[in-house]
């Protein structure tokens, strides 16, 4: 009887394995031949052990569901019975699997609770209403080729059980025995490495496997499992489920307290250009050797205002992008909210303004499939959506590794902006110039340059790309009525702090607002910090719109209580930090304790944790509060916002 369970086993995993393989060879053979950045063969046949490493433990775990699911045929010796069933979940199991993988490639995500929620259950009405929205999102990819995949991939798992068992036992016992061997390495293997995966990068070389090292079943059953464990699990949240207070416990202003820095502004309906700036740290401008001399010019020309002290919500594009938009602190780990919640049920800016009347567009001179980030942004309330592969009039522009000359996209840009419409536009745009490995013009290939002259250039670039934007819009009479708001997702380190960590070169970004709003202001005196989630209610609050309640930042017209920085980075070293006053605490791995006096200590060279135990420990306690908090509302936002008091 053993033995009979045994074999079924084999044979279940078998087609299992080989249907998952097949799949992402295939899968990774198209998605290196559309992409214009690819790497060298040697590199695509080093990531093969990635891509293998969760679907041999998936198959695994695939395969003892079907055993145990079919095994009293086995044990009542139904020998076809058992082979029958066995067949029929292989081949719904290799469907959902072809599936969920397409939608991989085609949307940025596997196929799990929250794209199921995001496709169905976000749809209002009856079966009638959101079935044919279900099957919007997914008829724009069903061609000929993946129509076809999915037949041959569902009549795979039969043919390996019915034929398959024969042919193995025909082959020679070495093959068999070194076959499994070489699997076996080569699923331990990637398994091993994927943590350095999460940093984007093994030994110094990109990688970027698309998402295909994951498992497509098990990423869906762990979405579905995961929240029936999370109530009674590590990230146990007591407290108020959708209100966190960040209320600074180190910053008590003396005297009477500061009035906000936009205080003076006008309120005034206008049109809202927001530019997000890619990896431009505060601490690499100014001085005699600024980088970015007409950034500086516009914050010193009375135009505009500048937020001297102001810091991104993670040293992760996808991250802050979140929080600038949705007001809302992002999942506290290095996974991106496409994979988390890509549906989450917060108010963005752009949904707010397309509601009250605005053309929406979100352009980006990068790829909206990195981290999925378009299934997000799908959800947002966008009337155009436009990447590097979407962008139109680019053909034989220069691209690069990470994105597309963002020359083209200014000049999208300017197109959008001065279009005649009957209504005001709410225009964002993430630049491509100054991602790593900077190189964001075809000169600088020719060119190369040390990491940190390289960095600089590519910020000068950027700096010229601004000039000829906010020089455009002046030059086509549309500067008047604009509000422009100039901010970088997060900033870039070098040397020892180079990766996506929290020190200051990564969290401390610039924040600029150009417009009739701010036009003639004092700059704000003082070092009361501001953060990302106070972007969006503050634009809002400067076009004299209502704030929805589910923004959790601060309108910085009408409010200024002083409040912690929260940000976090991306594995190998995974890192949590608290800025709240003069002090900025970074927990790492969850074990490694840092506290810095910023005061007296802005460079963060010397860590005090072990001189301030009891502050150290207070800072600790209050970052797994956050961690604890944060959690538990972006994983169950639906149904923590229906409860709530907020109606947004």
């Amino acid at each position: 009887m053993k033995m009979m369970f045994w074999n079924h086993f084999k044979r279940n995993m078998m087609a299992a394995f080989v249907v998952l393989a097949v799949l992402k060879l295939g899968s990774l053979i198209y998605t290196l031949g559309s992409d214009e950045s690819f790497d060298s063969v040697f590199l695509v046949l080093a990531k093969l052990p990635l891509l293998l490493s969760r679907d041999a433990l998936g198959s695994v775990l695939v395969a003892g569901l079907i055993v145990a699911l079919t095994s009293p045929f086995v044990y009542f010796g139904r020998h076809r019975g058992a082979l029958h069933a066995a067949a029929s979940m292989q081949t719904v199991h290799a469907f959902l699997c072809v599936f969920s993988t397409f939608t991989l490639v085609f949307q940025g995500g596997h196929v799990t609770k929250q794209s199921i929620d995001a496709a169905v259950f976000t749809q209002s009405g009856t079966v009638s209403d959101w079935l044919p929205a279900l099957w919007s999102s997914v008829r724009d990819y069903l061609s000929v080729p993946i129509s076809a995949s999915l037949l041959v991939g569902s009549a795979l798992p039969a043919l390996l059980l019915y034929k398959g068992d024969a042919v193995v036992r025909s082959w020679p016992v070495w093959l068999k025995v070194w076959g499994t061997r070489a699997l076996l390495a080569l699923s331990l293997v990637g398994l091993l490495a994927l943590p350095y995966l999460l940093s984007g990068e093994i030994g110094g070389v990109r990688v970027n496997t698309h998402g295909l090292h994951e498992s497509p079943m098990m990423e869906m059953g762990r979405s579905y499992i995961k929240p029936l464990f999370r109530s009674s699990g590590e990230h146990a949240w007591t407290g108020d489920p959708f209100r966190f207070d960040y209320s600074s416990w180190e910053e008590e202003p003396a005297g009477e307290a500061p009035p906000p820095p936009l205080a003076q502004a006008r309120t005034m309906k206008t049109n809202v250009l927001l530019v997000v700036m890619e990896s431009v740290g505060a601490v690499h401008l100014g001085g005699e050797s600024d980088p970015m001399p007409y950034l500086t010019s516009l914050a010193n020309g009375g135009a505009g205002v500048a937020l001297p002290a102001h810091y991104s919500a993670w040293s992760l594009t996808t991250h802050s992008l979140f929080s600038l938009m949705c007001s809302e602190l992002p999942h506290p780990s290095y996974k991106p909210i496409t994979q988390v919640n890509p549906a989450i049920g917060c108010r963005s800016i752009s949904e707010v303004l397309h509601d009250n009347g605005y053309y929406t567009a979100f352009v980006t001179s990068q790829d909206l499939a990195y981290d999925g980030l378009g299934r997000f942004m799908r959800h947002r309330g966008f009337d155009l959506l436009m990447d590097m592969r979407t962008m139109e009039d680019a053909e034989g522009a220069w691209r690069g590794a990470w994105g597309i000359d963002d020359r083209v996209a200014v000049q999208k840009l300017l197109q959008l902006a001065t279009e005649e419409r009957d209504r005001p536009f709410f225009i964002s745009w993430l630049s491509f110039s100054a991602h790593h490995p900077f190189v964001t013009a075809p000169e600088h290939e020719t060119q190369p340059l040390e990491r940190e002259a390289a960095y600089r250039r590519s910020l000068t670039f950027l700096d010229e790309r601004l000039r000829d934007l906010v020089e455009g819009l002046r030059a086509a009479g549309r500067l008047d009525d604009t509000l422009i708001v100039i901010l970088a997702d997060h900033g870039e380190g070098h040397g020892k702090k180079a990766g996506r960590n929290v020190y200051e070169t990564a969290v401390h970004v610039p924040l600029l607002l150009v417009g009739p709003q701010v036009a003639g202001l004092s700059p704000p005196v003082g070092n009361q910090l501001t953060h990302h989630v106070d972007v969006a209610p503050t634009v809002l609050g400067l076009l004299g719109i209502d704030v929805p309640c589910t923004m959790k930042g601060r309108n910085l017209m009408r409010q200024f209580d002083p409040r912690i920085a929260v940000f976090g980075g991306r594995p190998p070293a995974f890192q949590l930090g608290i800025r709240d006053g003069r002090w900025k605490y970074i927990l790492q791995d969850d074990s490694l304790d840092m506290l810095f006096d910023l005061y007296q200590d802005p460079q963060e060279l010397n860590n005090v944790a072990a001189e301030n135990p009891e502050l150290t420990t207070k800072f600790r306690h209050r970052i797994k509060q956050v961690e604890d908090f944060g959690t538990n509302l972006i994983e169950d936002y639906g149904a923590i916002l229906q409860e709530s008091d907020c109606r947004p």
